[in-house]
């Protein structure tokens, strides 16, 4: 399991409980920072889509550059778009949490 970085700011903002996203950062296997080729399609990602959350991108790029892969996220319709018609989109899958 990977985090992308930019995916710890929006999870820190504004969260009283800090101490369970804490808990799930150790958890997991890496943080893995943002490449500019990651950067570059999650850009493509939002142009083709006209969405305008930047760290949802990063995470979708992230996917489709490692699928398969599993995206869990508390804004799978979003995330769903970013995805859709992408021919790596078939071997990701997303979990609403």
């Amino acid at each position: 399991m990977v985090i992308p970085t930019p995916v710890l700011a929006k999870v820190h903002r504004g969260v009283r409980d800090r101490a369970s996203i804490d808990r799930v950062v150790k958890a997991v296997d890496a943080l893995v920072p943002t490449s500019e080729q990651i950067a570059r399609r999650a850009g493509e990602l939002q142009a083709r889509t006209s969405t305008s959350d930047v760290v949802d991108a990063i995470v979708a790029a992230e996917a489709l550059a490692s699928a398969p892969a599993l995206i869990m996220t508390s804004d799978a319709d979003d995330i769903g778009l970013l995805l859709d018609g992408e021919p790596e989109a078939a071997r990701v899958a997303l979990v609403q949490v």
